[in-house]
C-alpha cells in the first residue's frame, strides 16, 4: 500500500484482528529498502506496531509491503468479506 507521511515516525500501526505477518519492509521513492525490525501484536488494541530500522520523513510517500495470513470471516472483525452495491445497483 502506498503511504503519505504527515510527521516523522519510525513506527507504522494497522488494524490486525485475527491476522499472522510473516513479513514486512518499506520502500522509499527510489525504491530503497527499509526493514522492519519488530513487530509487536497489541491485542487489547486489535493492533500491530510494525518498528522500522529508519524514520519515515514527513510529506515523503513510501510503499509498504506486508507479507500476511488470516482467514476470511463473516464476523466483521479482522478479515472479513464484504460487499457493497454500485451506483449501478451491481453487487460487488
Amino acid at each position: 500500500m502506498k503511504i503519505k507521511v504527515s510527521e516523522n515516525t519510525n513506527i507504522i500501526l494497522l488494524n490486525a484482528l485475527t491476522l499472522t505477518f510473516q513479513d514486512c519492509h518499506v520502500l522509499d521513492s527510489h525504491s530503497n529498502k527499509i526493514e522492519c525490525t519488530n513487530t509487536e501484536l497489541i491485542t487489547d488494541d486489535e493492533r500491530v506496531k510494525f518498528t522500522l530500522a529508519q524514520e519515515l520523513i514527513q510529506n515523503n510517500e513510501y510503499t509498504v509491503k506486508i507479507q500476511y495470513s488470516g482467514v476470511i470471516n463473516e464476523k466483521l472483525k479482522g478479515f472479513y468479506k464484504s460487499v457493497y452495491t454500485d451506483l449501478e445497483g451491481n453487487k460487488k
